[in-house]
């Protein structure tokens, strides 16, 4: 769950000597994702400052201290969606948090006879382009594309072709599910 690219510094500017810099836009693929937010005063880093985020709501999603650097990683969790207001020494900042959609995926079997097929069916947005992937090497590759219905949903066999554990998920766009865990014996 990585951050978007950083963007300029969003703060209230003023002519104050501290200075906030955080990214404008933070995308969450997963439950959360981190927000490196970096604190100056003087053009100098503070060490030690308290750095909080804010729901819209005023509730507190995730707080942290700036370290030597005058930088600090918070985890923003997927309900801050929307807008988080971050504070630190007297300024604010306003981030745009946007979630991915939504996408699941389940078997009706775990196991599977090595060489046979296993039905996965699952829900993503309605008519996006799903990719089901398997870890391979450390990576995810992709095994089947296909097209999820007006209501969302989709079905599709996967062969597994050797005795082993399998890891498989389903991705569309910027969402993707959590790994399900297939055995082939």
């Amino acid at each position: 769950s990585a951050p978007s690219s950083p963007e300029p510094a969003v703060d209230d500017g003023g002519t104050g000597a501290v200075r906030m810099t955080v990214q404008a836009r933070l995308r969450i693929r997963g439950s959360s994702a981190p927000l490196t937010v970096r604190v100056t005063r003087g053009g100098v880093a503070v060490d030690g400052a308290a750095v909080l985020a804010l729901d819209v709501r005023g509730r507190r999603v995730a707080d942290g201290v700036t370290g030597p650097e005058g930088a600090v990683r918070l985890r923003v969790p997927r309900r801050a969606e929307g807008q988080v207001r971050v504070l630190a020494l007297g300024r604010e900042a306003v981030v745009a948090v946007v979630g991915a959609a939504p996408v699941s995926l389940r078997s009706d079997r775990r196991s599977a006879p090595a060489g046979s097929a296993v039905r996965l069916h699952g829900r993503a947005p309605a008519h996006a382009v799903v990719v089901v992937e398997a870890r391979a090497r450390g990576r995810w590759v992709a095994v089947v594309r296909l097209r999820a219905d007006a209501a969302g949903g989709f079905e599709t066999p996967v062969r597994l072709p050797a005795p082993g554990r399998y890891a498989v998920r389903a991705r569309s766009g910027d969402g993707a599910s959590e790994a399900l865990r297939l055995t082939a014996r």
